[in-house]
């Protein structure tokens, strides 16, 4: 990082406080040549691994939160379903993810669920914040 450039982590910087407070004007762009875009780097981690017991139905493993840049799961025991929502892999409609095979890392903020297909399973979970 460049000397004097202190990064900033919170909301209000990142999503630029309250909308709704300034009436803003979208303003036209004209995009002539190549744009560099870069990502904001994560300001913390955390790992953890979860039981999800074919019994207990679907297991919610992340909240919704605005401040994570990403979400990795690997299922260790067993394939499991990954979801948006739990009646999606009650339904055994979510995606499914085969055991020791790490999902495509989720950028999303919405929560995410888990759930055991036929057997009980354990998720080992790796989270990104860009805000603290």
């Amino acid at each position: 990082m460049s000397a004097g450039i202190e990064p900033t982590g919170s909301m209000d910087d990142i999503e630029q406080g309250d909308p709704d407070a300034i009436p803003v004007k979208p303003v036209p762009v004209t995009v002539d040549g190549p744009v560099r875009v870069q990502s904001i780097p994560s300001r913390s981690w955390s790992s953890r691994n979860r039981a999800v017991p074919l019994a207990d139905g679907p297991v919610r493993i992340a909240p919704a939160d605005a401040r994570r840049a990403t979400l990795s799961i690997t299922p260790t025991e067993a394939a499991i379903y990954i979801g948006v929502d739990q009646a999606a892999c009650a339904a055994g409609v979510a995606a499914i993810c085969p055991a020791n095979v790490a999902a495509p890392a989720l950028t999303h903020r919405d929560e995410v669920w888990v759930a055991a297909i036929a057997v009980d399973a354990v998720v080992s979970v790796i989270e990104e914040l860009w805000a603290d």
